[in-house]
């Protein structure tokens, strides 16, 4: 068979595994081996060539810091930094209606700055942010909707892991992919609040009801700013270094990973 239909015939499998539910890695290793086997007629040339590239695609040096910033994220958490950060975002922004879930997106936005991984914020806000809007009586779809639409910050604001593989994948320059990621990272936090803030006011039974709190004086502003130190610390520690070209990424995981063991 000619190899160009071979290939449009690979290409239509893929659509058609994928639709059934089989995982794009595998229907795309699979067709692939096959692909290969069709067009060369043996099937250990393809193995050969399955085995090189899966094995060079993660043993690149660049990929440790996808897990190095997993790891910070998950010593961050186990130090209590997160918690802070989510106690000073609901101390300002719990006063309002619907500011358990506006907290949740800032909290959600900072913490993106020292995870890089969507998965991670979802898995600690799920913790944090949930059990709060149930004792509120949020509606349960509006609340996992919130941490779950928040999530996506992890990985648009920086230092973003899919931001790091795609520049290195491409060949761009990741401090460069950094800086174009922080404006779209701020506006979508601030479209998600603003949402957040409309939803509830034009149907209130989503924010469930309104916690009394103290008054909020520059006091207890400095207060809240100050909570989450360990946060902030670590965010200027990490993006710092990769912005003044002091370590690469992959460096800047494994020190804020360090930094993050401090905390614990």
């Amino acid at each position: 068979m000619d190899p160009t239909t071979i290939a449009l015939i690979t290409v239509g499998f893929v659509f058609v595994l994928v639709l059934l539910g089989v995982h794009i890695g595998v229907a795309l290793a699979l067709l692939s081996v096959l692909g290969i086997w069709g067009i060369t007629g043996k099937p250990h040339v393809a193995i050969s060539l399955l085995n090189t590239t899966a094995y060079s695609a993660v043993m690149d040096y660049v990929f440790a810091v996808i897990p190095l910033f997993v790891l910070m994220g998950i010593l961050a958490t186990l130090s209590g930094a997160t918690r802070d950060l989510f106690n000073s975002a609901q101390v300002v922004f719990g006063r309002i209606r619907g500011g358990i879930g506006i907290a949740t997106v800032i909290a959600n936005a900072v913490f993106a700055a020292i995870t890089g991984v969507s998965v991670a914020s979802a898995a600690v806000f799920s913790k944090l942010a949930i059990p709060e809007m149930e004792r509120l009586n949020y509606d349960r779809k509006f609340s996992y909707g919130i941490v779950a639409g928040s999530a996506i910050l992890g990985m648009l604001i920086p230092p973003s892991i899919l931001m790091i593989v795609y520049g290195v994948l491409t060949e761009q320059s990741i401090g460069r992919l950094f800086a174009a990621g922080i404006g779209p990272g701020l506006l979508v936090t601030a479209i998600l609040s603003l949402g957040i803030w409309l939803m509830v006011f034009f149907t209130p039974r989503l924010g469930g009801q309104m916690e009394k709190m103290a008054r909020l004086d520059a006091r207890a502003a400095l207060r809240a700013a100050l909570r989450p130190w360990g946060v902030i610390l670590l965010i200027g520690l990490v993006l710092g270094g990769i912005y003044g070209g002091f370590f690469t990424p992959t460096e800047a995981g494994g020190i804020g990973a360090a930094g993050a063991m401090v905390l614990v």
